[in-house]
Formats: structure tokens, C-alpha cells, sequence
């Protein structure tokens, strides 16, 4: 069964509660880097934005946590980033290992300042762990040497 509550201004403007095959529509928010569906938002990380209204069809997407860093190391599909001061995730760890897609290991380089994206959970090992990657963009290509 799905529980679904929309909230606009602090004021619930709309709920529904049934099973989807019972309703005929399926909410998906998308899904991690690695291919693994979103499943649950968290009060401090759920934000959803409405991409388009097509047909009246809102497309919403989960928007999640940002940080940006320096790419450390590359080893194989895994980017070790040294996280930049100001980000809330930095006070469980100034280092986070990260995943890169066949595209970004292509084109990602020691030195690059990338920005990521991910679900707000953070795994506090020493690097620190994404729980769910969502994105990975390169803001400025290191410089050749």
C-alpha cells in the first residue's frame, strides 16, 4: 500500500492512500546512479520539485542533498573526493568516496571540482560512503599539466 501527503505551505492539500494496482498509477521518484529505485523520502532530505505538467501529468523528481569537492583519486569506477568546507556532510568526514558511471570515468580527473548529488544519507566510514548516489557533474575541469 502506498501513503502519499502533499504539503503546501505547511497545509496538506491532498493525500491518497490505496494500492497502485488498485488506484492504476505508480509513483516512481526515480532512481540512484546505479540503477537502484528511490523508495523513501526523509523529512530532511525529501524535497520534490515538479519538473513539468504534461497532459495534467506532474512529473516530480527528488532533489536530495548537494555537496562539491576536489577529486582526490580515481581508482577503477570509485572517485575519492575531498569535501569543500560549508557542506553538512563534511562533520562526519572531509573525504567522500564516490561512484562514476562508465561516462564519467571517461572523463573525470584528479583535480576536477566535481558537484554531487545523493539522498542525504551518508555511511560514516573512513572515506565516507554514499547511501544513494544521484548525480555526478564536473563544475570545472582540472587544468592540464
Amino acid at each position: 500500500m502506498v501513503s502519499i501527503v502533499f504539503i503546501n505551505e505547511n497545509q496538506v492539500v491532498c493525500s491518497i492512500c490505496d494500492f497502485p494496482w488498485r488506484t492504476g498509477y505508480f509513483l516512481g521518484l526515480g532512481h540512484f546512479e546505479d540503477g537502484r529505485s528511490f523508495r523513501r523520502l526523509y523529512p530532511e532530505n525529501g524535497t520534490l520539485t515538479i519538473l513539468q505538467d504534461v497532459d495534467s501529468c506532474m512529473v516530480l523528481k527528488l532533489m536530495g542533498e548537494i555537496f562539491e569537492g576536489k577529486v582526490e583519486k580515481i581508482s577503477g569506477a570509485s572517485a575519492l573526493i575531498s569535501i569543500d568546507e560549508g557542506f553538512p556532510n563534511r562533520a562526519s568526514g572531509d573525504q567522500v568516496c564516490i561512484y562514476l558511471t562508465e561516462e564519467l570515468q571517461k572523463e573525470i580527473k584528479v583535480g576536477d571540482h566535481v558537484k554531487v548529488r545523493y539522498d542525504g544519507m551518508v555511511l560514516e566510514t573512513s572515506p565516507l560512503q554514499l547511501a544513494g548516489q544521484m548525480g555526478v557533474e564536473i563544475q570545472k575541469q582540472a587544468s592540464k599539466s
